[in-house]
Formats: C-alpha cells, sequence, structure tokens
C-alpha cells in the first residue's frame, strides 16, 4: 500500500485499475477483483464496506459501453463477497 493511503483508497485504485483495463478476460476480471475483496475485506470496517458498495455503484453508473460491464462484474463480485458474510 502507498504511503498515506488508506486500505478502501488502496483498495478502490486497484479496482480502478482493473475496471480501466481492457485486457483482461471477463473469467480473469472476476478472479482479480474476488482475490482483491476476499484481501481486503478483513480489513475494512462496515462503514467502508457501504462506503465501497455506494462507490461501486456510482463508477457503474457513471460508465457506458464495455466500461460499465466491468463496473458491473466487480460490483457483482462485491455483492457476492458480501453474501458469503452473511
Amino acid at each position: 500500500m502507498l504511503r498515506g493511503m488508506t486500505a478502501i483508497d488502496h483498495l478502490k485504485d486497484q479496482l480502478a485499475s482493473l475496471a480501466g483495463d481492457g485486457d483482461y478476460t471477463v473469467y480473469r476480471l472476476i478472479d482479480l477483483a474476488k482475490e482483491l475483496l476476499d484481501t481486503a475485506r478483513d480489513d475494512l470496517t462496515s462503514d467502508e464496506m457501504d462506503e465501497l458498495d455506494d462507490w461501486l455503484s456510482r463508477q457503474f453508473d457513471a460508465n457506458r459501453g464495455a466500461a460499465r460491464i466491468r463496473w458491473g462484474l466487480l460490483h457483482g463480485v462485491f455483492d457476492s463477497v458480501q453474501a458469503s458474510l452473511n
């Protein structure tokens, strides 16, 4: 993690990098996102998880085309990780 960057900001940066890179297959994008979210969830508070959920929704809403699809996949992975916690 970069100095001065919070865990949630670092995760957002990593997810944005995944969403912005159209070189990954759908399966690889999902696998990488799941790994990032599984690893980070222990370091995030429930408020930060809610913040991340809102942020992912805003990213999805703000994009179109292939980028929107990638953000939708990332949000779906997040929902899946969240469901596994309950």
